[in-house]
């Protein structure tokens, strides 16, 4: 074979030759257009390229291919290979790799400024096949006889293709280098820097395995984005830390960021940032007690936003905002008493990332909304099909961040299913998610152990966590959870016989959810006020109880099930 290809080559004209030898530089099938880019520099015209790369189609040193709709080409790979050991016979692989390079980065920046309003899918098939360009093109760059500059703005080119196809683990190796080299280099521009540092904050709060060490990388890129005056990347910057705030249980400060958030989208008059600012402010004011205010900011932008967008844009903030708003709302609706529309909307964020193949909008759809809500609702079916989606994920995608919220959910619904052995389980996973920083909704968390180990007799060690859990709730501010607290602790003190301060617990705990507008956690309370009015042998105050809170539910749901039964029993 190898005496063949020798004898073919010969054949060639010398335009052929080096046509065939700078077409072997690709990573695999190649457009006209791009043989003709990466030529140009060696000063062949378009017509003798088109001509030449027709030739070689005719004498079988490469294929024709129309199958995708449009004529594309590819070298064998036994003529890749030879025409390889041409190139460097010749003395061009470096120019052959440099004209590559420069050509995969003009493409990419192309992309890059489509991304915000061609559709997702036609954006992918059309940039998506040049990963594998991409990845040649950057060792080059990076290597000892590439161009770190061209390395640099290829890896910021690159970020939404990375995004778009969610390879988390490449693009933060690719991000991390390229801002070890930038930082490197005092003549690096700084809004090119600015995009990397803000992938790299993103990277690190999906992967990293202690949430504080991102707090400073936000913060820097926050600066990098100022100093360069970068509208679009100060809202980036202060929305990504906005995120870390409410992961790490200080919602109060992720509202102040984004009202600034806000306050710069509107002088730069960006209206279609917004919703994006609103959604995790609605979130936020839901998590520090104002449930009714967030809750209608979340149906009034699910109104708004129906449908699945079909532009890549979706990945600005990074998570999808359809799936985001409805993961949102479903845990607000949880809150306000509607299970089922709660359940609908979870459902819906679920299935819209799992449709668009978007891990980081599905790991956070199942993480925040799909598989508590069935944990909390008792739907333990749907909470075993999430929990093994999430686990998927972060399998294949490296979205690591939900794995030990994970591993204490999977606990959890062990317990639920009556394995007593599950509470070591969900001790240890919640003890080893707190030690991350995630401590967004850590008390309800908290609580939800200590009334697993009360189920189990265990109450001291019950007493333990669920005085953790207060000290967590007042720390975080995280007011939303509070009528929960206060239910476990009543539990909790009539099994240490103490029923008056019981009583007095769930009483408590029902005036601050009705004050939270908090229906859900308030029928919990109710119920286990009348359980224990009934145990007294106090009926028609423990109906009058449970009825009053039944009355303000206005859609039916998996809750009202037992509480149905229990005032049957009571009536």
């Amino acid at each position: 074979m190898q005496a063949t290809l020798e004898w073919s080559y010969r054949l060639l004209s010398d335009v052929e030759s080096r046509i065939l030898r700078f077409a072997a530089i690709f990573a695999r099938d190649f457009a006209l257009e791009d043989v003709i880019a990466i030529l140009d520099p060696a000063g062949l015209d378009t017509a003798d390229v088109v001509a030449g790369i027709e030739s070689l189609v005719a004498k079988s040193f490469a294929l024709a291919d129309l199958s995708l709709g449009s004529r594309r080409y590819r070298l064998f790979e036994s003529s890749r290979s030879y025409a390889l050991t041409r190139l460097d016979a010749n003395g061009e692989r470096h120019q052959a790799q440099a004209a590559h390079a420069n050509h995969i980065l003009a493409v990419l920046e192309r992309a890059e400024d489509e991304w915000r309003w061609r559709v997702a899918d036609d954006w992918i098939a059309h940039y998506g096949p040049r990963v594998d360009d991409l990845r040649r093109a950057i060792v080059w760059a990076f290597g000892a006889n590439g161009d770190s500059m061209t390395g640099i703005r290829l890896t910021a080119a690159a970020i939404p293709l990375w995004e778009a196809v969610c390879s988390v683990d490449e693009c933060g190796l690719r991000v991390r280098e390229a801002l070890r080299v930038a930082d490197a280099l005092a003549s690096c521009d700084v809004e090119l820097k600015t995009k990397l540092a803000y992938r790299h904050c993103w990277t690190l709060t999906w992967s990293e395995s202690r949430l504080p060490a991102t707090e400073a990388p936000w913060i820097d890129c926050l600066r990098l984005a100022r100093a360069a005056g970068n509208i679009e990347y100060q809202l980036r910057a202060l929305w990504g830390l906005a995120i870390y705030e409410t992961f790490t249980g200080r919602s109060y400060a992720a509202i102040g960021h984004l009202l600034e958030f806000e306050a710069i989208a509107e002088r730069a008059e960006d209206w279609s940032v917004l919703p994006d600012g609103q959604r995790l402010l609605a979130l936020a004011r839901a998590y520090v007690g104002e449930v009714r205010e967030g809750h209608e900011l979340l149906e009034q932008l699910a109104l708004r936003f129906n449908r699945v967008e079909k532009r890549a844009r979706v990945t600005r903030f990074s998570i999808d905002r359809y799936c985001i708003i409805r993961s949102s709302l479903a845990f607000t609706r949880w809150l306000r008493g509607r299970s089922e529309s709660a359940l609908t909307a979870a459902t819906q964020a679920v299935d819209a990332a799992l449709a668009a193949d978007h891990a980081v909008s599905h790991s956070n759809a199942l993480a925040f909304a799909g598989v508590p809500l069935a944990l909390w609702t008792g739907d333990l079916d749907r909470a075993e099909a999430g929990i093994a989606a999430l686990q998927e994920n972060f399998a294949i995608r490296g979205t690591v961040v939900w794995r030990r919220l994970a591993g204490f959910f999977e606990a959890a619904l062990r317990h639920a299913r009556g394995e007593r052995a599950a509470i070591a389980g969900m001790s240890k996973s919640l003890d080893d998610l707190l030690e991350t920083g995630f401590v967004s909704r850590a008390p309800m968390y908290v609580g939800m152990l200590a009334e697993a180990l009360l189920s189990e007799g265990l109450v001291v060690e019950a007493q333990a966590r669920i005085d953790d859990a207060a000290m967590r709730l007042e720390q975080y501010r995280e007011r939303w959870c509070k009528p929960e607290i206060l239910r476990i602790r009543g539990l909790i003190q009539a099994a240490n016989g103490d029923r008056a301060a019981a009583q007095a617990g769930f009483a408590d705990a029902i005036a601050e959810a009705d004050a939270l507008g908090a229906l859900s956690l308030e029928l919990r309370a109710a119920s286990d006020m009348a359980r224990g009015l009934a145990a007294d042998r106090r009926r028609d105050a423990a109906f009058a109880v449970l009825s009053r809170t039944r009355a303000k539910f206005t859609e039916e749901g998996p809750e009202l099930i037992s509480a149905q039964t229990l005032l049957g029993t009571l009536a």
